[in-house]
């Protein structure tokens, strides 16, 4: 993917939706490792969602696992080890954002749901886009892909396997480079 406009976020944080995916390259050791072995260009992706007046971030990170941030907080945290891309959801998950909230208010109050996969969950993801192992996304612990595919899941888009940060980039309507 060859980016020419990089956008500023205060220049689309408005246009951004609940379920559309905030998508991270990563410049740090992990972050390469993800990349190179599910073959992809990111390594990390969240789930921005609209509480109130704000624009938030859902997602599962190791050592923390399951938490919101606000949008503008992790991608200060983040600034200076990844670079952050806008992923449009498609058409179904806008028509059906109460049902992405749904998933994130029950990880909010379900702690069983929110400890992260690790790397059990990580491999069997290396699995699929290695071998192309099929693997039912149902029967694995959380991580930060699984999760944003459960929210998309719920709005009626069908997954037959588990999907690595990367694998979004064939269902978003578009991509959108942006920093801060």
């Amino acid at each position: 993917m060859s980016e020419t406009n990089i956008e500023k976020y205060d220049s689309i944080k408005d246009k951004i939706q609940t379920g559309d995916l905030c998508l991270f390259s990563g410049t740090c050791f992990e972050s390469k490792v993800i990349e190179i072995a599910t073959g992809g260009i990111f390594s990390h992706v969240g789930v921005f969602f609209r509480q109130g007046t704000g624009l938030w971030i859902a997602e599962e990170v190791q050592e923390i696992g399951y938490h919101t941030i606000p949008a503008s907080t992790k991608l200060q945290q983040d600034m200076k080890d990844a670079t952050f891309h806008w992923g449009i959801a498609p058409d179904i998950v806008h028509q059906n954002t109460a049902k992405v909230m749904d998933v994130i208010l029950e990880y909010r109050s379900t702690p069983a749901l929110q400890p992260y996969g690790g790397i059990k969950t990580l491999l069997e993801t290396w699995e699929v886009d290695v071998f192309g192992n099929k693997i039912d996304p149902d029967k694995v612990q959380a991580v930060c892909s699984t999760f944003a595919e459960l929210c998309w899941k719920q709005c009626g888009i069908t997954f037959n396997t588990l999907m690595s940060p990367s694998d979004f980039i064939k269902l978003v309507k578009s991509v959108t480079q942006f920093s801060l």
